[in-house]
């Protein structure tokens, strides 16, 4: 799970790293070693909660092992 005070910090991360990797995909490894072992993977979204408030985080969406897709946020 994410620590709440901790949240904001990693979605600047995770902007800076968008940033760093605009012209190159961002991998499941890569997404791992950013954020550690996620708290659910579900078919082909991986999936960190908030420490704070479990219906709240990142939902990365995957595709051949790349991120296509990230919803920050309410989780379904």
């Amino acid at each position: 799970m994410v620590h709440p005070v901790f949240f904001s910090k990693i979605i600047n991360t995770f902007r800076f790293q968008m940033y760093k990797k605009q012209k190159e995909e961002m991998s499941v490894d890569d997404v791992v070693a950013a954020y550690g072992q996620p708290n659910a993977v579900v078919g082909d979204h991986i999936i960190y909660h908030s420490a704070n408030n479990p219906s709240v985080g990142l939902n990365f969406e995957i595709e051949s092992n790349h991120v296509e897709k990230i919803v920050c946020g309410m989780l379904q």
